[in-house]
């Protein structure tokens, strides 16, 4: 993943529900992992014609892994396990306009019926473009896009470790 992008998941808001008090439930020891969300959940409706209207489907370097867009700019990932869901990741390209995009992945996840997790700030949101916005503007992307030198001068120092 790239400096200038920011990286939310889907998860079902059956699974988690919309309050980040329930974040805990996708974390291990290892770090966070979105599969346990989709485990004993399937989307009602076909997940992949959503995500083409959105980015156009990409190459992938792994079978179970579908992708949309572009890697080094926005995209969407899905892997998949034997077949079922494993996670839906959204990467917006912070450097381009990228407004467009969250109204388009706030109704994909409200169509999925998901909440929006971000990882960088271990929260969960509502799939609302307000709230996205809010996340993405508030990110380290956005501090990195804004003051490349500045963010990795902070990091440096230790400011902005996550």
């Amino acid at each position: 993943m790239a400096t200038w992008q920011f990286k939310i998941e889907l998860v079902p808001r059956a699974r988690v529900g919309a309050a980040s008090n329930n974040v805990h439930t996708l974390y291990d020891s290892e770090g966070y992992d979105t599969s346990v969300a989709w485990e004993k959940y399937s989307p009602s409706i076909e997940v992949e014609p959503l995500m083409e209207a959105i980015f156009p489907k990409g190459e992938s370097w792994h079978a179970d892994l579908h992708t949309w867009g572009d890697e080094e700019r926005s995209d969407i990932q899905i892997w998949y396990k034997n077949n079922r869901l494993e996670s839906i990741a959204v990467r917006l390209d912070l450097r381009e306009k990228y407004e467009s995009l969250l109204s388009k992945v706030a109704y994909l996840a409200s169509k999925l019926d998901c909440v929006v997790f971000i990882p960088e700030s271990k929260s969960i949101i509502e799939p609302n473009v307000f709230a996205l916005g809010k996340a993405a503007t508030e990110s380290n992307a956005a501090k990195f896009v804004k003051d490349p030198e500045g963010f990795l001068r902070s990091i440096g120092s230790g400011e902005n470790a996550t």
